[in-house]
């Protein structure tokens, strides 16, 4: 896989982050979702979150919890989280070019303006469809 493909999963036992085996960050995501959907189908996972929504999902409820889990990792595709993959070497000048920080190499801090009220983040909310989703 390039270097410059955003990824999901890194070998992190291999020696050297720069060329150690990766999963594309697509190829995780469609890999989760297909287990999502697994999932879902089996009667006791159904019964149970049927009882926690309170009423019987719909297939369209299903397909959207399938949806969301394809996005479970979005902040991977992060120029913080990124940069885990490139050798220690180059890791700085990466996060200049790009105006990250070390502190933003998770995943999860940086989607979090998503999810909120913030009237800023409105714009990107809208491009990711995210109110028809809570919807």
């Amino acid at each position: 896989m390039p270097t410059t493909t955003p990824w999901g999963k890194l070998d992190r036992n291999h020696p050297d982050a720069a060329t150690a085996p990766r999963l594309s960050l697509i190829a995780h995501s469609i890999d989760v979702a297909a287990v999502v959907a697994g999932l879902l189908a089996l009667p006791l996972w159904r019964s149970r979150l049927d009882a926690l929504a309170g009423r019987p999902l719909t297939p369209i409820d299903l397909d959207r919890l399938t949806v969301l889990a394809y996005f479970h990792d979005v902040g991977k595709a992060g120029a913080g989280f990124y940069s885990q993959g490139l050798p220690a070497a180059v890791r700085e000048d990466w996060f200049r070019r790009h105006r990250a920080s070390p502190n933003q190499r998770g995943h999860t801090r940086i989607v979090a303006p998503l999810v909120g009220t913030n009237p800023d983040y409105r714009p990107h909310r809208d491009a990711l469809g995210l109110e028809a989703l809570l919807d």
